[in-house]
């Protein structure tokens, strides 16, 4: 064989393993750049998720205080100062915006339509309370019915808030993947 023919082939040799070093190189960075992204991803979708505890605290609070109202057991005055405040509670759990534009779905409108459900509903209970309270023989509501209203309500929030839980979890474990 020519010295030619070993020399091409040493040449074709090198660009194979050039290349081929090349490949692995940007496959390991490609890499490392979706194990970074997912996380940062990760840690936002954690912090998404402290926001589910006090969410149903403040629901399963909320209900309590509710029904103490609306069956005589505390006045509307007390009723307000004993409504929990959920957006104090999630402000600990808030996500940079960093953390936010990596997210596939934004929690946000799904949270905040939650925690505003939450303060709507304290309004809710005040009027079927109010509702509750007219002289005699005008056209009232029963307190059973009251009540039956403000559950419907609460399972509602709970609805969205198992809405949330799934969808933060759904996107969680795509960063397993």
């Amino acid at each position: 064989m020519s010295p030619w023919w070993s020399l091409v082939g040493v040449v074709i040799g090198g660009f194979i393993a050039t290349g081929t070093a090349f490949l692995l190189e940007e496959f390991r960075r490609h890499h490392q750049r979706r194990d970074k992204r997912d996380d940062i991803k990760r840690e936002a979708l954690r912090r998404a998720l402290a926001w589910i505890d006090p969410m149903e605290k403040a629901l399963t609070a909320a209900e309590v205080e509710i029904y103490a109202l609306l069956h005589g057991r505390i006045d509307e005055q007390l009723f307000r100062q004993r409504y929990p405040n959920l957006i104090s509670e999630l402000a600990e759990f808030d996500l940079s915006l960093d953390q936010r534009l990596i997210l596939d779905d934004d929690p946000y409108p799904l949270g905040n339509g939650i925690r505003q459900a939450v303060e709507d509903l304290k309004q809710l209970a005040i009027d079927k309370w109010e509702q509750t309270r007219y002289p005699e023989g005008s056209p009232m509501l029963s307190v059973i019915d009251a009540s039956y209203e403000c559950s419907n309500t609460v399972e509602g929030i709970r609805d969205r808030i198992d809405e949330l839980r799934q969808q933060l979890a759904k996107e969680y474990r795509a960063t397993l993947d």
